[in-house]
This record gives structure tokens, sequence and C-alpha cells, in this order.
């Protein structure tokens, strides 16, 4: 009767429960100062994800509304940008900008804590539609909060909403017919906070949607009404936002293959707390965007499920209840490309028409798709555990496992930690700025980030962050994909009229030989710094800026 008694109170208040629990490892998670943290301390992290996310924001926050949503117009000029490709978490951006507020808010730290929060939430949800009881799933949520490959995407406020794929999957694991909606909503939300995710949750309805056609007399008929409008809804809001009719520089089809799964990494610990010493995987020096550990409590609950389902056996799948593992199946091959690592060494490559390569290669981090893979797997290895195990046993080994897991997990915590309040001094910071840029209507940086050499990159985000802040107007931007080709940024730098307000900034030492009559120029040196991302081997040497506006008439 106790235990009953104890059962109904979790029942009763999981949601709060979770909830306060998720508000506690928020406070383990993130260190305190950098929940509150200023705009100006983010953007002086030594992580540049941070600065590119929140010059995004801030660009938009400061322009009025206009239409398409997301596009802003002092980022990337004369062209402009779309917020999107600065992985601004737009969801939250466009939340913010509705928000009577005198100055931009910094999203990033409440990005961040929902992240968690959220996690924790909706991995006891996952839990509870596997068949597990409300204590044993809360203390699920508390173990999937710590899972590895999660831990390892806090630098980025947009992929580490993981909890998107968690009720997923919960809500294709639990579907009952005339329910797709919740996973309609789901796609719409993962739409405006990232394209991978997106990739990941819009399969799933499709499968709900067919696997709830089929039970009606017309369901080829109903599947096709009921995808297709939710097709075009969602590029109807692709539309409003700026992704459809704004074209996007392709990426090449050779860059597919790189940033891939590799088949260790699941299974063999890496930055592990249990057994350290050993790194991320990476045969091809992109595979960190497959990261994909587990963690040991995972693989703990993986591996007594793969006892049990060898003594009982799996269960029989038939009908369209086996399109969720073919699906899973597919995201995982897509994760590994067409160049399968075991390791260090290259297993097989799949030759591909140039055609796939070019649609492969535009989610080039393919690594990432084992997510829903991963989730999916200690969903199943829960179903089976609370199907053939005793309470005590289930719930013995659950607590083991949790151990396991936040111990495993402990050096991805303190990364995660000491990125989040790491910061350094700017190379261009406000002092430089009244000096030298503070008279300037708009910047003009050539060649801007991404066509200058690596070197010279802090440096030039260090300009554009403080221009974000100011609002200034400027060509060169830090993204996750280029609209424009450096050629194209270079013909419109040169052909902008020199008139006052317009600071041209030439990078590098042959840029500073260049005669320019019309101009009057200065030099500026800058040390360079090491940068976490960018710089890993050498931060030597001087970043050389020339510095010109137009001669006074």
């Amino acid at each position: 009767m106790r235990v009953h008694a104890v059962d109904g109170f979790f029942e009763k208040y999981l949601t709060v429960i979770s909830i306060i629990i998720g508000i506690i490892l928020v406070v383990i998670i993130v260190p305190i100062p950098s929940l509150t943290a200023s705009v100006s301390d983010w953007h002086a992290s030594t992580h540049p994800d941070y600065s590119m996310n929140l010059n995004g924001f801030l660009y938009f926050w400061a322009e009025p509304w206009h239409f398409p949503l997301l596009s802003v117009k002092g980022l990337g000029i004369p062209f402009g940008f779309n917020i999107f490709y600065t992985d601004s978490y737009p969801l939250a951006a466009l939340i913010a900008k509705i928000l009577p507020l005198s100055q931009a808010p910094n999203i990033y730290p409440a990005c961040i804590a929902a992240a968690i929060l959220l996690q924790m939430v909706s991995g006891t949800y996952l839990a509870r539609c596997c068949g597990l009881r409300s204590p044993a799933a809360l203390m699920v949520g508390i173990m999937l909060t710590f899972m590895p490959f999660f831990l390892f995407r806090f630098v980025h406020i947009a992929l580490a909403n993981h909890w998107i794929i968690l009720i997923g999957l919960a809500e294709t694991i639990r579907h009952r017919p005339g329910h797709q909606g919740r996973l309609v909503l789901l796609s719409l939300i993962a739409l405006l906070t990232h394209a991978y995710l997106l990739a990941m949750i819009f399969p799933l309805f499709l499968i709900a949607s067919l696997r709830a056609a089929l039970l009606t007399p017309t369901p080829a008929r109903k599947f096709f009404v009921e995808s297709m409008g939710t097709v075009g809804l969602m590029v109807g809001l692709a539309y409003s936002i700026g992704l459809v009719g704004h074209g996007l520089t392709p990426l090449p089809p050779d860059n597919f293959g790189q940033a891939s799964l590799n088949l260790l990494s699941p299974f063999i610990p890496q930055r592990s707390g249990l057994l350290p010493g050993r790194d991320i995987i990476d045969a091809t020096g992109y595979q960190y965007e497959g990261y994909a550990y587990l963690g040991a409590g995972s693989l703990m609950l993986m591996l007594a499920a793969a006892w049990i389902a060898v003594r009982k056996g799996i269960p029989k799948l038939s009908g369209p209840v086996v399109l969720l593992p073919l699906l899973l199946g597919l995201f995982w091959l897509y994760a590994l490309s067409n160049r399968i690592y075991l390791g260090h060494h290259l297993l097989l490559t799949v030759d591909l028409p140039d055609v796939i390569l070019k649609i492969a290669a535009q989610m080039r981090n393919s690594g990432r798709f084992f997510w829903p893979v991963g989730y999916a797997l200690v969903g199943l290895s829960l179903f089976l555990l609370q199907k053939h195990l005793r309470p005590a046993a289930l719930y013995g080994l659950l607590g083991a496992a949790l151990v396991l897991q936040i111990i495993d997990a402990g050096p991805l915590r303190k990364v995660a930690r000491h990125d989040l309040s790491d910061r350094r001094t700017p190379g261009i910071d406000a002092t430089l700025w009244d000096r030298y840029f503070a008279k300037s209507q708009r910047i003009l940086v050539e060649p801007p980030f991404g066509c200058a050499p690596m070197p010279d990159w802090p440096v030039i985000v260090d300009l554009q962050n403080i221009a974000a802040r100011k609002n200034v107007p400027i060509n060169s931007l830090y993204a996750a994909r280029a609209m424009r080709t450096c050629d194209d940024v270079r013909i419109a730098t040169e052909a902008e009229p020199r008139v006052p307000g317009t600071l041209f900034v030439f990078v590098g030492p042959q840029a500073a030989s260049v005669p320019r009559p019309d101009l009057s120029c200065h030099s500026l040196r800058i040390p360079r710094q090491l940068h976490k991302l960018w710089m890993p081997h050498d931060a030597s040497g001087e970043t050389e800026l020339t510095i010109c506006s137009a001669k006074p008439t």
C-alpha cells in the first residue's frame, strides 16, 4: 500500500517534480555568474559560437519588424542576411523581440537553462511512454540530462534543444490516431530552432500520419491530405521567415563524409570520468560533429536489455509499427555517411552519384543524425527492462546506471561549465572602438570573415561583435552558412562609394601596401589570440588592419 501511495504521489505531481529537478540541474551544470552575464561578457567568451549566435540576434532585435521576419539588413551589407544561419535560435529571438524591453537582452543563458530544464522534463516523459513508473521515469530524466552527446552541445543554443527529439520519439511511441497535431506543432518548433532538428522530427510526423491513415478505409487519400497540408503550413512558415526564395551558396559535394559518425563513437568512452585519457574518436578532423558517446549508465541499461532480449526475445514488430526502426536505421546510415570509419580505419567507401552527394552535403554534419538513434536505443532498453524485471531489480539497475552516468559525464560537465564561464580580452575592445571606429555609420571589411586567413579571424569577429552591440551595419559575418561567395563580397566592397560615414577596414599586410588616393588611411596592429576553434596551434603574431575613410571634401 505504501509503494502505491508513493507511486500515486509521483504520478500526480510528476511534471512539477521534474521541473524542480530540472531547475536544480541547471544550477549544477551552469555557473551562476553565467546566468546573469551581460551581452559583452558572452561576446568575450573564448568560444566563437556564442558571438555568432548573439550577433545575429542583436541586429535582429535592433531593426524594426519587416518581411521576411528573420532577415536583417545590418549584417552582411549590402546584401543583408538571415539570422537562421547564424544559429540564433529564431524562436527565442522572436519571443525576445516581442517582449516590451528597452534594450536587447542576453538570451544566451536563458536558452541554455531552458534546454537543460526541458531535457529533464522530456526525458521523464519519454521514460513514461516506455512504460516506466513515475519515480523510475524521473531517474531516467536525470540520466538523459547527463547524456554525454547532449552536454557536448552546450555551446550551441539551438542544437542544445535535444528535448525536441525526446518529445518527438515519445509522441511517436505513444501515438494515438488523431493526435498527429502534436507532432505538427513540434515540427514547427523545430523549424524555428534548427534545420537539423526539423530533419529529425518531420519524418516522425510522417510515420505517425501513415500509421493513422492505415487504420482508415482510404489510407492513401488521408495520408496525402494530412501530409501535404502540413508541408504547406511549413513552407508558408519558411517563406515568412525568409528560408524560401532567398538562395544560399550551396555546399560542395566533398563536404559530405567528413563530419560523420564513427562506428566506435557511441560505445567507446571518450572524455569519460570512469575511463579517462581518451579524447573524441576523430578520423577525419571533423568527426567531433558525430560525437555520440552514450555514457556508462546508458550502456549498462542497453547491455542488461540485450541480455533479456537474448533470453526472452524481442517483441515482433508488424505493420506500420516497423516504420520507426526503419527510419532510425536510415538516420544511422546517414550519420555514418558514404565513408564509414571504425576508429581511424576507413572500412568502406560508397561511391554515390554527384547529384546525391550535392543533396547530402547540404546537411554536411551528418553525424548529428545519430542523436534520435541513441535516445531510441535507451528507450527500447527501458521498455524491455520494465517488461521483464521486477520493480526492486529495475530500480536497483536504474540507480546504478544513474550514478555511473553522472560520474562518467563529469569531465564533459566541467568542460561545459568552463566554456560557459571562460572569458578573454577582445582584440578590439571599447577603447579601440572609440578611437578608430566610433564615428562610422557602416563598416566594410576586406577580406571579411571566412575569406581572410584563419589567424586573422578572431580580430575580425571582435570587430563584428562590437559593431553588433553598437548596431553599426557591417559586411563581415561569422555564420554557419554563406549566402554570398568571397568574390561577391569583394566586388560589392570595391563598388561601394567612398563617402563620409563609411569605414573601410582592409585586413593583412598586403592590404596596407595598396595605394588609396581617395581614402585617408592609417594602420593598426593587434596581437593575435588563442581562440577555441580557430587557433588551437599557434596564436603568435599580429593582425594588421588598414583603416580608411573618405577624405574631407
